[in-house]
């Protein structure tokens, strides 16, 4: 991933100054090349202004002297700023014919290796969860979608799957608008299918909300030696009519329907409301609580906060900045994600620590650290 940003961001700067040369032959420039030690310094700055949230700060403003030093040891302020204003993902000469089949080509190549890097560095738990992220962006787009219901409301939308325990990012799909032949039919199928199958097999539970569950996709995943569980919608003509809402209902009383393998729960939370739920985990009507909640509720409560909380946490410390270039915008995901996923194997693999004070700054104050031994630079110097 870092040689192909390399490669292009070099290719893009040398194809710009030598215009920029003929213009103004008073004062000459030269791009000094890109270097992966360079670009790693960069991302750094990215990350340290995440945590110290100088992301939204102008750039000049973090390289004053009363800034955080990091930014100012690691590189001077207008490389950074060269280094942001020429970043490329891909080769330009041959964007235009790629972009033909692929509205995603300007960061494919940067998105597959991301999706390969992550699954090949963790192994998930028994439960899993599908849902969608809503990267907050309102450039222009082909693709730019509109979610009243998500704090966002505007940005592009990332299927993800994601570990149900501690919310790891395993694989994501970026949602690039409707095809311009025809309206895709049974569209949250089809993703649970494209993200649930590299877990064929392995007898995990997938859980989805109401977009994606549904009780053909039920039996197919269980072909696939998979289980889900997910809240369904209420105007699925195979729902019997007693699980609607309904006046004559209790309040905390369940119905459940069976159907070969596939159990159908239909709980009363307060009068006059009901949720469905399908399960292929379950079987049995077990309650528990003074609400007397069936167990796939409590399952479904316990697992379905996954890609959520993912969301939750990448807010808290991004890198993301102020641009007008959507590739450079998901490019600030994908650092988030990839610092998530880090933080969470590094979490994985020193479980002896108290969790209370494993915290995300902790985290990446020892990455600070690490990055000052690499610059070969003293960290008391700036404490």
């Amino acid at each position: 991933m870092m040689d192909i940003i390399v490669r292009h961001t070099n290719q893009k700067a040398t194809a710009v100054y030598p215009k920029y040369n003929s213009d103004n032959r008073t004062k000459l420039k030269t791009w000094k090349s890109l270097t992966t030690e360079e670009l790693s310094a960069f991302i750094g700055i990215l990350i340290t202004a995440g945590v110290n949230n100088s992301n939204v700060d102008h750039v000049y403003d973090m390289w004053k002297t009363t800034s955080y030093p990091l930014y100012r040891a690691a590189m001077g302020v207008n490389r950074f700023r060269n280094i942001l204003r020429f970043i490329r993902f891909d080769n330009a000469n041959t964007r235009a014919e790629r972009a033909v089949q692929d509205k995603l080509a300007p960061i494919t190549d940067i998105w597959i290796m991301l999706n390969a890097n992550l699954t090949k560095a963790y192994k998930p738990s028994e439960n899993l969860t599908i849902d969608e992220q809503l990267f907050r962006y309102k450039g222009r787009t082909k693709f730019t979608q509109y979610m009243p219901s998500k704090p966002a409301k505007y940005g592009i939308k990332i299927w993800w799957i994601s570990d149900s325990e501690n919310y790891y990012p395993l694989s994501g799909q970026i949602y690039t608008g409707k095809s311009t032949l025809s309206r895709e039919i049974n569209q949250g199928e089809r993703v649970v299918n494209d993200l649930a199958g590299a877990y064929k097999g392995s007898g995990r539970n997938i859980t989805t909300d109401n977009f994606f569950t549904t009780v053909p996709l039920a039996k197919f995943l269980l072909s696939w030696k998979l289980t889900i569980v997910g809240t369904i919608r209420k105007n699925k003509k195979y729902i019997p009519r007693e699980m609607a809402p309904s006046k004559s209902r209790e309040e905390y009383s369940s119905l459940f329907a069976y159907h070969e393998n596939i159990t159908l729960c239909s709980y009363v939370p307060k009068k006059e409301k009901a949720v469905i739920l399908l399960s292929t985990m379950h079987t049995g009507n077990v309650f528990s609580g003074p609400k007397t909640k069936p167990e796939i509720v409590e399952f479904y409560n316990r697992t379905t906060s996954g890609v959520d909380t993912m969301d939750q946490l990448l807010a808290r410390y991004t890198t993301k900045r102020r641009t007008v270039r959507w590739p450079v915008a998901l490019f600030y995901n994908i650092i988030d994600i990839a610092s998530l996923a880090s933080y969470i194997i590094y979490m994985s693999h020193n479980n002896m620590l108290c969790k209370k004070q494993m915290t995300a700054v902790y985290f990446y104050d020892n990455w600070e650290i690490s990055v000052f031994q690499i610059f070969k630079i003293e960290p008391q110097i700036f404490r």
